[in-house]
C-alpha cells in the first residue's frame, strides 16, 4: 500500500518483493563469500598474521582489509571514510602503525584484534550476538567487524554494515524506537532489523542479500545526496559516457583510487602528482576532495551529468560495481558505473558555481529543482514578488497575530519566502491603514532592495591576527582602517563574512557584529564567531564569480578591512558557502544578535525575518 503522503511502505514493498529481481546481485556477493572463504578460512584466523590482515605495506599488497574493502561491495560496503575504521593499518605517507592508543605497539595491538575477532565468532555460534557490541578491540570497527561476520554467519545478519542506514532501515520497519536509541550499537541494530523483516511470511526464508537490495533499491538512504559531475571540459566525454553506461572524471595521474589505505595517503599522492598546478594547499586539497568522493558514493546515489553553468545532460543511478579504475581509456580513467535517464535533459538557470567543480554535491534546493520535487520559490534569480492578492489570507493571518501579541515571526528554511511575504506584507500593512503606522525606522529597516548593506566582508592578515582567536577569545575588536564610511553605517547583529589574506586568501569564518565601540574618538566594531567555514571560497573564485567580481571587496583587492555586501552579493556568497558547507550557512541563517529597537517605537508592531537571503535575522518596525 501507499501512505496517504503517495510514499512507498514498507508493505507494498513485501507485496512486491520478487527475489530473481536480485538474482545477479546474489550471484556476484556469492562469487565474493566463495572467494574470501578460499582466502580467508575460518580456521586461518588463529594463525592470521598482522602482515596479511592489514593494508599500507609495501611488501604485501593484496592482504585481508584491502580485500575485504576494496574488491568485496557486494557483502555490503565500507568504503570511503577515514582506514582508522581497520583499526590497524600501515602507514603510507609516514614511517610507522596506526593503531588503538590502548595498546604498546602495532603487534600487541594485533594479538588483541584478532583474539577479538576470534570471540566474535564463538559468540555468534553460541547466538549470544548482543555480547559482539562490547568486544573492545573491535568497537572502532564495527563495520569491518558486521561485514565480517556476514562471510561466515551469512543468514544470521544482513549484509548493511552503516549504523545509520540501519537506523534508517528500521524506521521504515516501524522499529523508530529502536532506531532512536543510540545505547544501540551495529550488529544489534541489524539483528533488529532483520528480526523485523523476518516477522513477515513472505521475506521468512528470503536471502540476506535479496532482502539488503530490497532495502536499498525501494527506500534508498541516499535519495537526498545528488552528486554534479561534468563529463569533461564542455561535457566532450558525454557521448561515450552514455553509450557505456558510465561517467568519467580526469586527475589520473594518481591511479586507481582503491589502492590508497586511507584518504591521507591519498591526499599524499594527489599533492605529489598535482601540487604545481595549484598556488594554495587548500585548493589542491579541495579538488583532492572532490576526486576522493568517488569512492565514497554508493550504490543507489544519483549523479546529475552537466554541460557547462546550465545545461543538464541526464541524471543517472550509481549501479553496481560503482567506481573503476577504466585502464581502457586515454584519460579521465576514474569512472562510476550509473544507468542514464535522459528525460531530466534541460536548460537550467545558471549556476556560475558549476564552473570551478567537477564533482560536486548539490544542495537540497538544487537537488528538488533538478529532480522536480518542488518548484522552489528561489532559483538564485531575481524574480518579483507574489502578486499581493494571492497572499492577502497569509498578511491578515500576520496582522491578527500583531493586533493580538503586537509581533509576529516569520520562519522556515532558506528560500521559502520569508523576505518576500515580510517586505510584502509591510507594504500591505501600510497602504491598509492609509500610511498612517509609524515610518519604517531607518536603523531597523532591511532595507531590502536599498544601499544600506545587510553583511560585510571583513580581511585579515595571517602575520597580524588569525580568526582562531576570535574563536578562542569569544570576540574581537577590530581597528578602523581604509573605507571609513563604512564605519559610519555597520550596525549590531550585521553578518561578517571573515576573510583570510595570503597565503590562505579566502573565507574562511561566518561572524555577527555585537556592538559599536569608539576607538581613538572614531566608530569601529566588535566581532563574535558563528561558525568556521570549510573550503570557503577563494580569491580566484570571488574574482570569477559574475555577481562578486564587481564587489566592493573584491573591486579594491582586498586592500583594507571592512568592505560592504550589496545584497545579490551576500546572497551569491552565502549560496556558494552552503554548496560546500550546509552546516555553516545554517547557522548563519539561525543566529542572531538583538538590536534594539529605538524608545520611539518601542510600542509599534514589528517583524522578525530570518532569511539568508537578505534580512539575516535582524528585525523592522512596520
Amino acid at each position: 500500500m501507499v501512505s496517504a503522503s503517495g510514499e512507498l511502505t514498507l508493505e507494498r514493498a513485501i507485496a512486491e518483493f520478487d527475489p530473481s529481481a536480485y538474482q545477479a546481485f546474489e550471484h556476484q556477493a556469492t562469487e565474493q563469500r566463495e572467494e574470501t572463504l578460499r582466502r580467508y578460512p575460518r580456521e586461518h584466523w588463529r594463525e592470521m598474521t598482522l602482515e596479511e590482515y592489514a593494508q599500507g605495506q609495501e611488501g604485501h599488497p593484496e592482504n585481508f582489509c584491502r580485500w575485504i574493502e576494496r574488491q568485496t561491495d557486494q557483502m555490503g560496503s565500507i568504503r570511503g571514510g577515514s582506514a582508522r575504521k581497520l583499526i590497524i593499518y600501515k602507514h603510507r605517507d609516514k614511517p610507522g602503525w596506526y593503531f588503538p592508543p590502548d595498546y604498546e605497539t602495532e603487534r600487541v595491538a594485533w594479538n588483541a584484534v584478532r583474539e577479538g575477532f576470534i570471540h566474535a565468532f564463538d559468540f555468534a555460534d553460541r547466538q549470544r550476538w548482543d555480547e559482539i557490541d562490547e568486544i573492545e578491540p573491535l568497537t572502532r570497527g564495527a563495520a569491518l567487524l558486521t561485514k565480517v561476520l556476514w562471510v561466515y554467519f551469512r543468514n544470521d545478519l544482513l549484509p548493511i554494515t552503516s549504523s545509520e542506514n540501519l537506523r534508517h532501515f528500521l524506521r521504515v520497519a516501524g522499529r523508530g524506537d529502536v532506531a532512536a536509541d543510540q545505547s544501540i550499537r551495529t550488529i544489534r541494530l541489524n539483528r533488529e532489523l532483520l528480526a523485523a523483516l523476518r516477522n513477515h511470511p513472505k521475506l521468512a526464508e528470503a536471502s540476506t542479500k535479496a532482502l539488503e537490495r530490497m532495502l536499498y533499491m525501494r527506500f534508498s538512504p541516499f535519495e537526498g545526496r545528488l552528486v554534479k559531475i561534468a563529463p569533461g571540459r564542455d561535457a566532450r566525454f558525454w557521448p561515450e559516457c552514455r553509450a557505456e553506461s558510465y561517467i568519467c572524471v580526469g586527475w589520473e595521474a594518481v591511479g586507481d583510487l582503491r589502492q590508497y589505505e586511507s584518504k591521507e595517503a591519498f591526499l599524499a599522492a594527489f599533492r605529489e602528482a598535482y601540487g604545481d598546478t595549484h598556488a594554495t594547499e587548500a585548493k589542491l586539497k579541495e579538488k583532492a576532495d572532490e576526486v576522493w568522493l568517488l569512492l565514497d558514493l554508493a550504490v543507489g546515489e544519483r549523479v546529475v551529468a552537466n554541460k557547462g553553468t546550465k545545461e543538464i545532460l541526464a541524471v543517472g543511478t550509481i549501479e553496481s560495481p560503482g567506481y573503476v579504475w577504466n585502464s581502457d581509456r586515454e584519460t579521465h580513467n576514474h569512472t562510476l558505473k550509473v544507468r542514464w535517464d535522459e528525460s531530466y535533459a534541460t536548460e537550467f538557470p545558471p549556476q556560475p558555481y558549476w564552473a570551478f567543480k567537477t564533482v560536486l554535491p548539490l544542495s537540497s534546493k538544487v537537488r528538488a529543482r533538478i529532480l522536480g520535487e518542488v518548484q522552489p520559490q528561489d532559483s538564485g534569480e531575481d524574480q518579483p514578488a507574489p502578486p499581493i492578492s494571492e497572499e492577502e489570507p497569509l498578511f491578515r493571518r500576520v496582522a491578527a497575530a500583531l493586533e493580538r501579541k503586537n509581533q509576529a515571526v516569520l520562519y522556515g528554511p532558506p528560500g521559502t519566502g520569508k523576505t518576500w511575504h515580510a517586505s510584502g506584507f509591510a507594504r500591505w500593512w501600510l497602504q491598509s491603514r492609509n500610511a498612517s503606522a509609524p515610518a519604517i525606522h531607518p536603523a531597523a529597516a532591511p532595507s531590502v532592495g536599498g544601499d544600506r548593506a545587510r553583511a560585510w566582508l571583513v580581511t585579515t592578515r595571517p602575520s597580524e591576527w588569525r580568526w582562531d582567536e576570535l574563536f578562542d577569545k569569544g570576540e574581537e575588536q577590530f581597528r578602523r582602517g581604509r573605507l571609513g564610511r563604512n564605519y559610519e553605517i555597520i550596525s549590531p547583529g550585521d553578518l561578517v563574512f571573515g576573510y583570510t589574506a595570503t597565503p590562505e586568501k579566502r573565507v574562511e569564518v561566518l561572524a555577527r557584529v555585537a556592538r559599536l565601540v569608539e576607538a581613538n574618538g572614531n566608530p569601529t566594531f566588535v566581532l563574535v564567531p558563528l561558525t568556521r567555514v570549510a573550503e570557503g571560497p577563494t580569491w580566484d573564485e570571488l574574482q570569477a564569480d559574475e555577481f562578486l567580481r564587481v564587489s566592493e571587496p573584491v573591486r579594491n583587492r582586498m586592500q583594507g578591512t571592512l568592505f560592504q555586501l550589496l545584497p545579490d552579493e551576500t546572497k551569491r556568497l552565502m549560496a556558494v558557502i552552503a554548496e560546500r558547507d550546509p552546516e555553516a550557512a545554517a547557522t548563519a541563517t539561525t543566529s542572531s544578535v538583538e538590536t534594539p529597537v529605538p524608545d520611539e517605537y518601542s510600542g509599534a508592531p514589528w517583524v522578525i525575518v530570518g532569511d539568508s537571503d537578505l534580512s539575516f535575522g535582524r528585525r523592522f518596525v512596520v
